[in-house]
């Protein structure tokens, strides 16, 4: 640790020494009563946020008061760096042990907009956006109780990631707020978090587990809904997603659209959903019960078709997602070609193949998880090589260890399969009926 000199000037010369960067401004302010000297990055803190400061400290009669902001002083060099890396303002006082450190930051961002994937008719438009502090006010703005509890983890000696867990004291479910601590406590604090989804990685290690472990979203309106019912929502900084925990297979599958609409109308859309997400895992495996292959040549040929259907499908979906929107014209004509009447008289596929595989993807994109619907679809691939290989046999077996993948998902204290395992009549009429907790 290194203290605070009273020579300015070799506080500067260790700034510039441990900070080769080239957007680190120093800047003088020479006022009635002292000079000062000021330091921080250019990248993250602007000029319109430095500008008050500096006619704080010409117009202050005390310095305790010279500004009306977030003002701390620090005694060692070390902690006035780590603070101005974070784009805040190191403040000398020009030959004295004085540094002051105030709140100037003035992160790059975008502004709110409607999220991409779930959209919703009647509902808010604003979504989650880069910035922790927005995000925060986003939800404040919605829930302004007072036993709203917000709690602070910092992650990664490098990169300082600011984690926030959001609960309601009232109403959240005491043994899952236990069991997340325990879990974030679990985390070494030099872990570099750079997303959502390697902290998500991190709380639930099941790599092998396709399935979803927490709920993401982007609509603080959901992580308001899901606070009040006694959910913990977490927010990583740098990422527009909150995290949702517990998640159960039930909750997943559940949209905004249920919220938005009548009752009526949002049990028709739970289970014309719950009825796509069926049909897109068991519709192609049950059809390939029916087939009989008289040879082992003749078997081998329909994997690759089904492979090969499920691929093209994919590869197309991949290439709208990562192309120039110019393009995706042209990438509509490759898939008429690939798909379309042609590949079938080249005796790629089937037309009864292509439609069923066509309804399953469709099925599958009924619900805004994205993690669900690929989990899904792994699930598929694997009952239909299962029942390809022993028929009836093997789409048992598929089925009864998928189900046993689901029971062991680790979620935390609540079963994955919850109110199905255990078994809670209260809440499943709940849940199929849309109403309220």
């Amino acid at each position: 640790m290194t203290l605070i000199s009273d020579k300015t000037y070799e506080n500067i010369s260790w700034f510039k020494k441990e900070c080769s960067c080239f957007d680190l401004t120093i800047r003088s302010v020479t006022t009635d009563s002292a000079d000062y000297v000021l330091l921080f990055l250019g990248g993250i803190t602007t000029s319109s946020s430095v500008e008050p400061l500096i006619q704080g400290l010409i117009t202050a009669l005390d310095l305790r008061v010279f500004l009306n902001a977030s003002v701390c002083s620090v005694e060692t060099l070390d902690e006035a760096y780590e603070l101005m890396l974070q784009g805040q303002t190191v403040v000398f006082v020009m030959n004295q042990t004085l540094c002051y450190v105030v709140d100037t930051r003035a992160y790059p961002g975008r502004v709110t907009s409607e999220p991409t994937v779930e959209k919703s008719i009647r509902g808010a438009r604003d979504g989650f956006v880069e910035l922790l502090m927005v995000n925060v006010g986003l939800i404040r703005k919605r829930l302004r109780a007072k036993d709203l509890c917000i709690e602070k983890y910092t992650f990664g000696t490098q990169s300082c990631t600011d984690v926030a867990l959001f609960y309601l004291d009232h109403v959240v479910q005491r043994d899952v707020l236990d069991d997340l601590k325990m879990r974030l406590s679990h985390i070494s604090s030099s872990i570099n978090l750079q997303s959502e989804r390697e902290l998500a990685d991190l709380l639930y290690p099941q790599w092998y587990n396709p399935y979803p472990h927490v709920r993401f979203t982007e609509r603080p309106d959901l992580v308001c809904i899901h606070l009040l019912q006694g959910q913990i929502a977490i927010v990583v900084d740098h990422c527009p997603t909150a995290m949702l925990v517990p998640l159960t297979l039930f909750e997943c599958t559940s949209q905004i659209e249920e919220v938005t609409q009548p009752r009526l109308i949002s049990m028709m859309l739970r289970f014309l959903r719950t009825l796509g997400l069926m049909i897109s895992v068991f519709l192609v495996p049950v059809w390939v019960c029916t087939l009989n292959f008289e040879s082992l040549s003749e078997l081998g040929f329909f994997v690759f078709q089904v492979m090969a259907v499920d691929a093209i499908i994919e590869w197309i979906r991949l290439s709208l997602i990562h192309s120039p929107s110019i393009l995706s014209s042209m990438l509509g004509m490759i898939a008429v070609f690939l798909l379309g009447e042609s590949a079938v008289n080249f005796g790629v596929y089937t037309q009864e193949m292509l439609v069923l595989v066509a309804i399953s993807n469709v099925g599958n994109f009924v619900t805004s998880s994205y993690e669900l619907s690929m989990a899904n679809k792994l699930t598929r691939f694997f009952l239909v090589l299962c029942t390809l290989f022993y028929q009836r046999v093997g789409f048992a077996l598929g089925l009864f260890l998928c189900f046993l993948i689901l029971l062991c998902t680790d979620c935390g204290p609540v079963s994955y399969l919850y109110p199905l395992v255990p078994w809670d009549r209260k809440e499943m009429l709940r849940i199929l009926t849309g109403k309220k907790k």
